[in-house]
Order: C-alpha cells, then structure tokens, then sequence
C-alpha cells in the first residue's frame, strides 16, 4: 500500500475524516503505519474497503507534477504563488501563510529546504525562512503547509515536543492578558490553541483555521483550553502537587500588590483545575 499517500492521508485529517474515511478506518491506517498491533476486523478493513479507497485516491496521486497545491487557497493567489517559486532554480521551495488565505497580509511567506541550518530574512516583500527536511517536520511548518503552494510534496510526519507545565502556564498567562487587552497580534493565544488543537484534539491545525479562532476566543475559552491541555499532558497528581504550590504564593501576590483582577482569576482557574 502506499504509504507516502497514507502519511498525507493521517496529516490531512480534516479532508479526509468523516467524508472519505470513517473515524475507525483512520485510526487502522494510524496503527498500520505506526506498526501497532491490529485488531482483525482492523486487518480486515485495512485491506478491503481502506485498500481500494486508497487505490482510487492513488489514481489521482501524481508525486511527479510541477505543483501542489493545498489547502483553501484563493484562486487569484496561485499564479503569482508559482512565479515566486519557479524564481528559485533548482531549489524545494513552498509559499504559505496569509498570502494564500487572507484578503490582507503584510509580506509573503517562503519556505527553502536546504541540507542545514535555519535563517529568516527579508526580500523586498518577501519573508523567506531557510530550513532543513528534519525542521520541515515540525508541528508548526506542517501546519503552515496545510495551506500552500508547493513544487514538491511538502507533508510530513509531524513532531513537536511536550511543554513543560511552567511553560504552559507562562502561554497561559500571557494570553489571558492579550484577550483581555484586546492585542491585534495574540501569539500566546495562538501557541495554545496550537497546543490544544495537537494533544487534545490530536490534529494540526491549518494556519486559516488557527487565525480565525484566535481572534474568537474569549477569557472563559482561553481558561478551559488550558484545563484541557494541562489534564492531557500531565497526571492529577503531578498537577495537584505542582499547582498548589503555586497557589501560595499567588495568594500571597494577591494580599500584598494592587491591581489584581488578573491574579484573582488565575487563582480561579487553578483551584478549579486541581478541584475540578
């Protein structure tokens, strides 16, 4: 069976869950390319009704064509999307970000594989961000493919590292403020939706998605994705221990500063997430 198609398969969820594949089918073709152990009516719908799914979509699986093109990209975009990339011979090269998805955008976003190395700079209206196959892996550049313009196929297997509760609780912070100062850029409350979206929903997100729930969220939203991905990620007894703890000394912040609205709602949230 071809397995590049089922890596794309498991990377465009969203595409292919429910109108293709049912949720079980998928989760089959998850174990079979993690080489889990099967169930035999998971054997059996891998090698029926998935394998000639699978067949009929390899039919129009073309690896060798110029271009590809994902995700909901405005039409009118494609065409200069591919002037940019014939620009760079010879090199794997994929436009994405608000250029492709967005009425407004500030620069265009391209992507250059190459052996090592990371590097950003800027080209008249050009962003283009340097980086190697291993980096092209990452959750976030996955999910900055799942919308773009491409001249080679640029979905991959997707990593992205376990943060650390501080880490979470620092993001958690930071966009409680920015929603309740009303920031235009919001990175904090995107980094958490990402969170939410990859452990708990086990999906990454397009970048057009991200953007329009970003800028919906309100605090009581923000307050439960965190619950969500802290319950995901760590046990009830590391969070009980760890986030007690804290409640000291923000009670103590709270008692001692002024201008503690933000404090008072933390403590909240907290309690309710060691209480639940």
């Amino acid at each position: 069976m071809n397995k590049i198609l089922l890596k794309r398969i498991i990377c465009e969820k969203d595409l292919f869950v429910p109108s293709i594949f049912t949720v079980k089918q998928f989760e089959a073709i998850k174990k079979y390319l993690s080489k889990i152990n099967m169930s035999n009516s998971e054997k059996k719908s891998l090698y029926t009704s998935i394998a000639k799914k699978v067949k009929a979509l390899e039919f129009l699986y073309d690896e060798k064509k110029d271009f590809f093109i994902r995700g909901n990209v405005i039409s009118s975009r494609i065409d200069e999307a591919k002037r940019i990339i014939s620009s760079f011979k010879n090199e794997k090269v994929f436009v994405g970000g608000s250029f492709l998805f967005s009425d407004t955008y500030n620069d265009i976003d391209v992507f250059i594989i190459r052996n090592k190395g990371y590097k950003e700079e800027f080209k008249d209206n050009l962003h283009i961000i340097y980086l190697t196959e291993k980096k092209l892996s990452d959750a976030i550049f996955q999910s900055v493919a799942k919308v773009s313009v491409s001249n080679f196929n640029n979905s991959r297997s997707v990593t992205l590292k376990k943060p650390f509760l501080y880490e979470l609780m620092s993001l958690y912070h930071e966009s409680y403020i920015q929603i309740k100062e009303h920031d235009k850029k919001r990175e904090a409350v995107r980094d958490l939706v990402f969170f939410h979206e990859y452990f708990v929903n086990k999906n990454v997100i397009s970048p057009e998605q991200l953007k329009k729930i970003v800028f919906e969220l309100e605090i009581f939203e923000i307050d439960k994705y965190f619950i969500d991905v802290c319950n995901c990620l760590f046990s009830k007894k590391y969070l009980y221990v760890e986030v007690l703890n804290y409640l000291k000394s923000l009670s103590n912040a709270i008692n001692s500063e002024s201008n503690v609205s933000h404090l008072v709602h933390y403590k909240t949230v907290y309690e309710g997430l060691i209480h639940g």
